[in-house]
């Protein structure tokens, strides 16, 4: 499914398109940015090009927060017509919370949630505590 057809073509950066090479597969799903989508085309050029960092949890964090989270409140404002409203909850550890472990102050609640702008739908949870984006989102 990662590999199938978009339904239109997505506009990207023309250095990242060259960065194909003689790629199909992926040359097929992408299109040079003419200047009229110039926001969109940065916003997946540089996922893209996104270097994962391997190392624990603090690379899992800043994986989650570079590679996921930003780009879709990008998406979001982008769309401004048909936006979701993205509202972006984290986790403050809270030790008063009901979601804590009993006698411990570890928060059983996601290091973060995405929700609709309404606060009724849960669009998106994530742990940062993880050592690897697998477990993480």
């Amino acid at each position: 499914m990662l590999f199938a057809q978009p339904a239109c073509l997505i506009p990207i950066q023309k250095d990242v398109f060259d960065s194909f090479g003689a790629n199909l597969t992926l040359r097929r799903m992408f299109v040079v940015d003419d200047g009229s989508a110039a926001k969109l085309a940065r916003i997946v050029s540089t996922q893209l090009t996104f270097k994962l960092w391997l190392e624990g949890e603090p690379d899992t964090m800043h994986n989650v927060n570079q590679g996921l989270i930003v780009p879709l409140q990008e998406l979001d404002i982008l769309a401004p017509n048909s936006h979701q409203g993205f509202l972006l909850i984290r986790d403050k550890g809270d030790p008063d919370s009901t979601m804590t472990l009993s006698g411990k102050s570890a928060s059983l609640r996601p290091d973060g949630v995405i929700r609709s702008n309404d606060d009724r739908r849960l669009l998106m949870k994530w742990e940062e505590k993880a050592d690897s984006l697998k477990g993480a989102v």
